[in-house]
């Protein structure tokens, strides 16, 4: 990706869109900002964005709502959820809608580039696989994955093995630590 990254910054509230729109701003990526759901469906359909980061909780089209709609229009571009109110609930349905990620307010503008920052490097690898051999990707029987994230296995013992896809990590510099759960804890799809 040669050219500047296009990113679309979308909250009813104009000092997050600010906040947002000049965390990122430097010479690698245009950013636009839209105050509702209903103009970035426009502005959507007219550019095509690398990256769209949109609040939940809006009125009119929801962020949600907002999420399925740009998935449909274009499924490479990576869309973040950012809230005010985060629920593991939500962040999971954002995921399993397509979300490439979610992040609660408040962050810092350092969390903001990473998490853009691996947006755009997921992107790029998208972009050098060739269309027609992700159509034909399947996941196999027995392995519950979030697509280009991670995967887990129950194996026939009750063991579970889990893995990182190699778009996910093809999108990080280093993994420092994994954190696995204690055992019987129960953990949940989207939860850190």
């Amino acid at each position: 990706m040669s050219e500047k990254a296009r990113i679309l910054v979308v909250d009813d509230e104009l000092p997050v869109c600010k906040s947002v729109a000049s965390a990122l701003a430097d010479g690698d990526c245009a950013v636009d900002t839209v105050l509702s759901g209903e103009e970035a469906l426009k502005k959507c359909k007219d550019v095509g964005y690398d990256v769209v980061i949109t609040d939940l909780m809006m009125p009119g089209i929801s962020g949600m709502d907002l999420l399925k709609a740009v998935h449909e229009m274009n499924s490479d571009t990576c869309i973040i959820m950012i809230t005010g109110y985060p629920s593991i609930q939500s962040a999971v349905h954002a995921i399993k809608l397509g979300a490439f990620d979610y992040i609660p307010k408040p962050f810092t503008p350092n969390e903001l580039r990473s998490l853009v920052s691996r947006a755009l490097a997921r992107k790029r690898a998208h972009d050098e696989v060739e269309t027609e051999s992700r159509k034909d990707l399947s996941i196999p029987d027995g392995l519950y994955c979030i697509p280009d994230n991670a995967w887990i296995k129950i194996e026939k013992d009750g063991t579970v093995r889990a893995g990182a896809h190699h778009n996910l990590l093809s999108t990080m510099k280093s993994i420092h630590a994994v954190e696995l759960p204690a055992v019987n804890e129960t953990r949940y799809q989207g939860e850190a």
